[in-house]
């Protein structure tokens, strides 16, 4: 059983993902679909326990055709393009003052995973995935992965963190968490991993949550993406 939002959420969690609704409001009336990831999307539905965020940004996966639109929508209302990170063509990261979380960033994504020093997985497109997603939300107009694309995601962003960079142990608990309160189409997620030739990876970051956590991963899904080369 998930645990219930506390009585006063954490002010990251009320504040942080309030605001992604609101902005998907705003986009859907413009025809453009927005998707968490990450760990929002596990804060949001796989675990849904607002004391266990505590996050002042938000990644969100978006269509490559739409990223200019997004720009003007979220100049709008309020935001400031800038970077945070390192320069990429397949992100761009905005900010604005939340009170009273204080400075909010979020990250448009038009590539599932944006690493300069990481392979991409050929293949992984986010096209694919948004017209796979879900409509949820507070406003219905928000969008998730569904179940298994969330945790290839996760599990693929475990691995362009070097499986131990910064933020560390909270990547492989937002593996953790999908595993114990999604439910995961084994066959399908280990068809789709297969297909992407990315089991190396995924099968590290599920070994690594699994050894950590004592994450329930069937065997028969271990088994099935052990590296052969």
């Amino acid at each position: 059983e998930q645990p219930a939002f506390p009585t006063q959420p954490l002010k990251c969690a009320k504040v942080g993902l309030g605001e992604a609704d609101r902005l998907s409001a705003i986009l859907a009336a413009m025809g453009i679909r927005m998707a968490l990831i990450e760990h929002g999307a596990v804060a949001r539905w796989a675990y849904r326990c607002g004391g266990c965020y505590d996050s002042n940004d938000l990644d969100v996966l978006v269509a490559r055709t739409n990223t200019d639109q997004i720009h003007d929508a979220l100049l709008q209302e309020g935001y400031r393009c800038d970077v945070r990170r390192t320069p990429s063509v397949d992100r761009r990261e905005y900010f604005r003052e939340l009170p009273p979380v204080g400075r909010f960033w979020l990250g448009v994504q038009c590539t599932p995973l944006v690493r300069n020093w990481v392979p991409a997985v050929p293949g992984l497109l986010a096209e694919d995935l948004l017209a796979r997603s879900e409509p949820v939300g507070e406003t219905g107009s928000l969008y998730r992965l569904r179940a298994e694309d969330m945790l290839l995601v996760c599990a693929l962003h475990t691995s362009i963190h070097g499986y131990v960079r910064p933020p560390g142990i909270r990547l492989h608990l937002d593996v953790d968490r999908i595993v114990r309160h999604a439910k995961i189409d084994w066959a399908a997620f280990t068809a789709i991993t297969t297909g992407l030739q990315c089991r190396r990876r995924v099968f590290l970051s599920l070994r690594l949550a699994a050894a950590l956590f004592r994450t329930p991963i069937p065997s028969g899904c271990m088994s099935s993406l052990v590296p052969v080369d």
